[in-house]
């Protein structure tokens, strides 16, 4: 089964986004793919819970140590996940939270098969960066916003050190699953 990271902006999304976000979760659970996120609220989660709503596999990749620390300190949503993997507690950040969240960034960069960048904020940016270092086949959902409509110039002006990262670019959520299914065949 191939694992399919998707990342986006932890901030709850309006009702159009959060649809969208949903439908993207749908999809990759009905082609057969594996869900990862960040474990964290907001577009990821939406699209988590389309994946396990589908009976798709989603798993989450928290910053915290343990679930509590998940759940109770963080306040991030455990209820669809099929297994939530933490930062373990010997890292030697575990007490710097964002040391923990970069941790959590490449784990998942590593452990996915390619990535899906829908709208996002710095964080996001840092697991396209990281995806895309990788060597990751990435997929960007443009037109929703946020870092998602920004990759395509930061491409551009910063002329690319890896030009051989495959790179989907679609506004369809339909057409994006389809293409990076047909790409990681």
């Amino acid at each position: 089964m191939t694992a399919i990271a998707v990342y986006g902006s932890a901030v709850e999304p309006g009702h159009v986004l959060k649809q969208i976000a949903r439908r993207t979760g749908q999809l990759i659970a009905e082609a057969g793919h594996e869900v990862l996120t960040g474990a964290c609220p907001g577009v990821s989660h939406q699209v988590a819970i389309g994946a396990y709503e589908a009976g798709g596999t989603v798993i989450g990749y928290s910053p915290a140590i343990n679930l509590e620390e998940h759940t109770v300190l963080n306040q991030d949503p455990a209820d669809v996940y099929s297994k939530i993997l933490f930062v373990p507690d010997t890292y030697e950040y575990r007490a710097n939270l964002q040391a923990c969240y970069k941790y959590r960034n490449i784990k998942s960069a590593m452990a996915c098969n390619a990535a899906i960048i829908i709208n996002g904020r710095m964080g996001t940016l840092n697991e396209f960066t990281l995806a895309y270092d990788f060597g990751k086949t990435i997929a960007v959902l443009e037109g929703t916003g946020g870092v998602a409509d920004a990759i395509r110039d930061l491409l551009t002006s910063l002329k690319p050190s890896y030009p051989d990262t495959p790179i989907i670019f679609s506004r369809d959520p339909v057409e994006l699953i389809d293409e990076l299914t047909q790409r990681l065949k």
